[in-house]
């Protein structure tokens, strides 16, 4: 082992290295490799949020998509409801397609203007249009929609 550190350091000079040196380089070789195997490595674009609405009903939709723009998640709700329905989905070229495996719902979606617009296909196969605009910062929200606390009161905060 110790042959093989020395042969190791000794690569273009005659002296192995220092201990520190040693230290320096197998540090740099974890950080390299843990970058390269992490989930994180293959890096996401930032999330983005839209409203809009999906028929005559209104959402809220949360949308990410890998570094290469092939493969999307995310998830929306209902503002009469407020139920998260997670979606998976995929990119091909300017149209995203999105399922919601908790209702079989399944979103096609191309960007527009900023927005997003489409249709959405239910399990009973009955469509409706989408349109969905790019939302910034909050707004709008519900008068009944709780801040976020860190009580321990009970209150089935998110805090």
């Amino acid at each position: 082992m110790l042959d093989g550190v020395r042969r190791l350091g000794s690569i273009g000079g005659s002296a192995p290295p220092s201990l520190a040196d040693l230290a320096l380089r197998i540090f740099h070789f974890v950080a390299a490799l843990a970058a390269a195997v992490s989930p994180g490595a293959a890096k996401s674009e930032a999330a983005r949020s839209f409203e809009g609405t999906v028929g005559r009903s209104r959402i809220v939709l949360s949308l990410e998509e890998d570094a290469k723009r092939e493969g999307a998640w995310g998830s929306y709700f209902y503002l009469s409801s407020r139920r998260d329905l997670t979606l998976d989905g995929a990119r091909r070229g300017n149209t995203l397609t999105l399922e919601a495996r908790a209702t079989q719902d399944r979103l096609e979606l191309r960007e527009e203007g900023g927005g997003l617009v489409g249709t959405l296909t239910t399990a009973a196969r009955r469509r409706f249009p989408v349109r969905l605009a790019r939302v910034t910062t909050a707004r709008d929200l519900p008068a009944d929609l709780r801040p976020s606390c860190r009580c321990t009161s009970g209150c089935n905060c998110p805090g």
